[in-house]
C-alpha cells in the first residue's frame, strides 16, 4: 500500500511539473524583436536609390521596410516600388515581401528576414542567356 501511494504521488509531481513546463511561454529573441536595426528611422514615403532599377516590388504585407546602400534611413515598401542595387529588404514580424528581379526571377521573403541585392548581372542586351 505503500508503494502505490508513493508511486501515485511520484506519478501526480511529475505530472504538475510537466503542465507547469509545458505551459511556460518560449522566450525566443528572434522571434520577439524587430529585425530592423537599431537606430534606423523610417519614412512612409518611397525614396528612390542609386542607378537603374534592378526590380520591383510585387507584393508587401505587413512591415516591410527598404533601405538604399548607404543610408541611414528606410521607407515602408509598398507594390511596385523599384528595387536598386544595395537594397536591403527587412521583413518585421507577421511581414511577407514578393519582388520580382529584371532577369525574370521571382523572390518571396517571410517574416524577420534581412536580404540585400549585391550584385545585378542580368544584361538584356544577351537574349535571355544565362549569366554564368
Amino acid at each position: 500500500m505503500k508503494q502505490r501511494n508513493n508511486l501515485l504521488k511520484y506519478c501526480i509531481f511529475t505530472s504538475l511539473v510537466w503542465l507547469a513546463v509545458v505551459s511556460m511561454p518560449l522566450s525566443c529573441p528572434a522571434a520577439s524583436s524587430s529585425i530592423l536595426p537599431a537606430g534606423l528611422t523610417v519614412s512612409g514615403q518611397y525614396t528612390p536609390g542609386y542607378g537603374a532599377p534592378v526590380g520591383k516590388m510585387l507584393l508587401t504585407q505587413g512591415r516591410v521596410i527598404v533601405v538604399h546602400q548607404g543610408m541611414s534611413s528606410g521607407f515602408h515598401a509598398e507594390k511596385e516600388n523599384p528595387l536598386f542595387k544595395g537594397d536591403t529588404i527587412y521583413t518585421d514580424q507577421k511581414a511577407r515581401a514578393r519582388f520580382r528581379l529584371d532577369d525574370g526571377s521571382i523572390m518571396t521573403l517571410s517574416s524577420l528576414t534581412k536580404l540585400t541585392i549585391n550584385k545585378s548581372i542580368y544584361d538584356p542586351q544577351k537574349n535571355g542567356e544565362p549569366p554564368f
